[in-house]
């Protein structure tokens, strides 16, 4: 009997504890679908401030419905701004949103937003000159100095509208300004195979910009399929067309895009990418883009550039202070121009998108007006650029065009370390002979410093092709013979260091030295004679075409370099019938010349003339 008291009252217990229950749960649900949310605005506002550390305001009205299996919330007039950024703090404002999430995902732990409408947001990104945006804050500098950054995971959107989105960037550290539209929707009755679109129209770097991205229908999103997007992007001469897909739809963080691009300079994706690369010819490449949060693989990217093939890979790792850059890029066939267009050699004032390149690129060939044509380059290297990135690029030529010299292939490698620029090999082969060397160039300064070492080792003169006549009519009527005048085997030296933004700049202030060696050869008799000067005797052979040789017991040719001078110290060819020794100076800077070659004939002739 006992046993059965106590049954029945725990039964009793048991039945006014879960009376007690239901009615506390009931009461709850009563006072959260009565409650006036519109109190929790302050208080929701400051937890959300304390948390992202902007300042948010609610000043509308805020509705919740949580008596149902897809609770939502909605929110009027809502602004964030930056409190530490007195100059555009205003970051984001839009006049109304409603959020609708899916119960039972959430009950563990999974978000999937059924719907989400914004009405006329409003976006307003600003970036100094000394790149600080105006979305900083000090406590995400913190969090951001304690983990790379990468694009935010988002949750799946079933639904996403958007009415009279606005966007506007200034990006003062790449030219940019972009004042754009957003727009998302998706209608039943007519269909669109690309409802998302984002269009945005402004500048880049002073010349028109534009951009559109559309992505496929979110209705019947599956978060464990591809979500497809394109993009077009045309910014001066510079063009983009992408094609894409999410693997995980809603996590920014991946991506896989194949992309077709078309512009005038390489230098000018800096501003689009953020990237420094160097000036070239016009190009048209296309590339295969694997991005995985803060790393981007490129497996595959070809095209031409200038009047050259272009093939390899790379990739770009974004997790460090500054983006870092590596590839291995390869050619089968060089145009050696291409190659000289990072110094501004052979580029033209409407292949770049940069107004003071332009300016700058003017002075080198000269004006209407008259002014003086320069040999140096006068391209100035974007110190700036050059701290901006990090980068470790390999590049080999398998044969090259070169309309004088014969070049047989290219390598070179680039290092760029903390504001330092490593050539380093850098090899141009012959055939035979080859010219080798490193470039250092020190751009952690307001000046960049250079040192340049350079080595010639057998090259045959007799196949330089500036050297020789060209053949063809007339050649009869020249003076110079079908043979090079000066044959032999080429051995020397340059070394040189100073300071300047750009070739010319360099060359006006270096110093160092140039030493040039043949042991032995053979020069035209002509040419040997005239500068004896053994007038009757030398013009003769010239006239005649005659091409008679004399032996080059020895040719040395040395220079040394003070403060943009070059000096001769030694300069001799010793030949059969001349001892030729020279004397004076060049001037790098202002590009003149003053030597003085004078000849000693071994040989006394009645016709010869002193100079």
């Amino acid at each position: 009997m006992p046993s059965l008291h106590v049954s029945r009252r725990s039964r009793r217990v048991l039945a006014w504890t879960g009376g007690a229950l239901l009615v506390l749960v009931g009461g709850t649900l009563i006072v959260l679908a009565t409650l006036d949310w519109n109190r929790f605005r302050g208080p929701l506002a400051r937890f959300v401030s304390e948390r992202t550390g902007y300042d948010v305001r609610i000043d509308g009205d805020l509705r919740v419905r949580l008596l149902t299996l897809q609770p939502s919330a909605s929110v009027r007039r809502v602004t964030v701004t930056n409190p530490h950024r007195r100059e555009r703090a205003r970051l984001l404002a839009f006049d109304a949103a409603t959020l609708e999430v899916k119960l039972l995902p959430l009950l563990v732990g999974r978000v999937i937003v059924e719907r989400l409408t914004v009405a006329r947001p409003f976006v307003d990104l600003y970036v100094d000159e000394r790149g600080r945006t105006n979305w900083q804050t000090p406590r995400r500098r913190a969090a951001d100095d304690g983990a790379p950054a990468r694009p935010p995971d988002l949750p799946v959107v079933r639904r996403f509208v958007v009415e009279g989105g606005r966007v506007r960037v200034e990006d003062l550290e790449h030219r940019l300004k972009v004042d754009g539209t957003l727009a998302a929707a998706e209608n039943a009755r007519s269909p669109d195979d690309k409802p998302f679109r984002f269009e945005a129209e402004g500048t880049l770097n002073a010349e028109p910009f534009r951009m559109t991205v559309r992505g496929g229908p979110l209705v019947n999103l599956d978060p464990g399929e591809p979500y497809a997007f394109d993009a077009q992007l045309a910014a001066g001469a510079t063009q983009v067309a992408a094609r894409g897909t999410l693997p995980e739809p809603f996590d920014l963080s991946k991506a896989q895009v194949t992309a077709a691009i078309v512009g005038r300079d390489l230098a000018d994706l800096y501003f689009v990418s953020g990237v420094a690369l160097p000036n070239s010819r016009p190009y048209r490449l296309t590339a295969r883009v694997l991005v995985n949060g803060t790393r981007i693989e490129i497996p595959t990217v070809q095209g031409r550039i200038g009047g050259s093939d272009l093939g390899g890979r790379g990739a770009v790792d974004l997790s460090g202070e500054r983006p870092r850059l590596t590839a291995a890029l390869a050619s089968r066939r060089l145009d050696l121009g291409d190659l000289a267009a990072p110094l501004g050699i052979g580029l033209d004032t409407k292949d770049t998108l940069d107004p003071s390149k332009a300016r700058t690129l003017a002075d080198t060939r000269g004006t209407a007006g008259g002014a003086e044509r320069r040999l140096l380059p006068d391209l100035e290297l974007q110190s700036e650029r050059v701290r901006a990135v990090d980068a470790a690029v390999t590049y080999r030529a398998a044969a090259v065009v070169a309309r004088r010299l014969p070049f047989r292939d290219v390598e070179l490698g680039v290092n760029l370390r903390d504001g330092v620029l490593t050539l380093e090999p850098m090899t141009f082969r012959f055939a035979p002979g080859r010219l080798a060397g490193t470039v250092r160039i020190d751009a952690r300064g307001d000046v960049p410093a250079t040192n340049v070492d350079l080595r010639v080792t057998g090259v045959e003169l007799a196949k330089v092709k500036f050297l020789a006549r060209k053949s063809g009519a007339g050649e009869k009527n020249g003076l110079l013979p079908d043979r090079p005048p000066l044959e032999g085997v080429l051995q020397g030296r340059v070394r040189l260091a100073g300071r300047g933004a750009s070739v010319r700049q360099f060359a006006a202030n270096a110093d160092g030295g140039i030493t040039f060696v043949i042991p032995q050869g053979e020069v035209n008799q002509a040419f040997a004679e005239l500068t004896g000067i053994n007038v009757a005797k030398g013009l003769g052979l010239l006239l005649d075409d005659d091409e008679e040789r004399t032996g080059l017991r020895c040719g040395v040719a040395d220079f040394t370099v003070v403060n943009g001078t070059v000096h001769a110290r030694n300069v001799l060819f010793d030949t059969d019938v001349v001892r030729i020794a020279g004397r004076g100076k060049v001037d790098l800077g202002r590009e003149r010349l003053d030597l003085e070659i004078q000849g000693k004939p071994k040989i006394v002739s009645v016709a010869r003339l002193r100079t």
